[in-house]
This record gives structure tokens, C-alpha cells and sequence, in this order.
């Protein structure tokens, strides 16, 4: 079976990344936020390509029947500067990343993405899964969660996935490797 879910060795101060984190949040103003129109979930870049109009949300959102490369947005907002995010960043050697926040009690369509993700938890609750169906056309399927606990997970969305929130809302840094 193809590897799904695996925890990297990079692992960062759970306290560092909590409290930039909720320091950030408090200084964002709304018109940053991407808000999804059928999830009602928000998204902003901590990085945007040469092309955009608005470096915080033109990266947000499906890239599906776009001629876009996720590759295109490698360029760092200096807002960020400095900040842990700065350095998974600088460390991971990633592009398109962005803060994601799924709203409580919500799930996104199956579908899958043009390269895998990787995962940082700041706010997650024990309802928040990546569901992964089997693709034998059995009723299995895989469950994976991602804890707040510093790690950065790899997760191939690749694959056809759903993304389930139970609980109150989780917010993720979601980025793409470089290659």
C-alpha cells in the first residue's frame, strides 16, 4: 500500500509555534483572509508569486482549472519576517504556504491536489482528520491526524482525500516541498 501520512523528522517548539501563532492571529486584518464560499474556511499566504495582485490571497484556494503553479509562489511576505514561520519556511525549502483554518463542523469534497502537502498543526481538536477512501470500492478507508505537537507531517494529497473537522475550527501552515 502507498504511504500516505508520515511524520518528518523536523520538529518545532510546540509553545514558539502556539504563541506566534495566536500573536499573528490577533494582528491580522480581515481583508487578508481568503474565506472559501462553500466551507466557509479562510486561508492566507505567507508566500506569493511575482504575478499576484494581493501577495496575502491570490495563492488561496483550489488551482484546479488554472494554468498556476504552485511552484510560482516562492516569494516570502515580509510581514512574517523573523517569526518561526520565517524559518520552517527558510528550513523545509517549500512554496505556497499559507495558513489554513477549517471551520468547526465541516468536510471538503473528495478531490486531490496537483503535489503532496506538508502539515503543521497550531489549533486542532481530536475530530480533525485527513480520510483517505480505499480505492478497491470497499467502505475502508484511512484516517489520519495531525497533532499540534511541533512535527511537521507529510501527507499525500495526491491521492483522493477528504478533510474532516468535527470539532472547533483547526488551523494548519500547509505547504508544498520545493522539489
Amino acid at each position: 500500500m502507498k504511504e500516505l501520512f508520515k511524520s518528518s523528522t523536523k520538529q518545532y517548539d510546540i509553545d514558539k509555534l502556539t504563541w506566534e501563532w495566536m500573536n499573528l492571529k490577533s494582528v491580522l486584518p480581515d481583508h487578508v483572509w481568503h474565506v472559501s464560499k462553500g466551507d466557509h474556511g479562510r486561508q492566507t499566504m505567507l508566500q506569493y508569486s511575482e504575478e499576484c495582485v494581493d501577495i496575502s490571497t491570490d495563492g488561496c484556494g483550489s488551482f484546479s482549472g488554472t494554468q498556476r503553479l504552485e511552484s510560482d509562489y516562492n516569494i516570502f511576505n515580509s510581514f512574517y519576517e523573523s517569526t518561526i514561520f520565517d524559518t520552517i519556511i527558510n528550513d523545509l525549502n517549500v512554496v505556497r504556504s499559507r495558513f489554513m483554518v477549517m471551520s468547526e463542523h465541516r468536510t471538503y469534497s473528495i478531490h486531490q491536489d496537483k503535489s503532496p502537502r506538508y502539515h503543521v498543526a497550531l489549533e486542532t481538536n481530536p475530530h480533525a482528520y485527513f480520510l483517505f477512501p480505499s480505492d478497491d470500492g470497499s467502505r475502508t478507508a484511512n484516517l489520519y491526524h495531525v497533532p499540534a505537537d511541533g512535527h511537521v507531517y507529510w501527507v499525500d494529497t495526491t491521492m483522493s482525500h477528504t478533510f474532516i473537522n468535527a470539532g472547533p475550527d483547526r488551523t494548519h501552515l500547509v505547504m508544498v516541498d520545493a522539489g
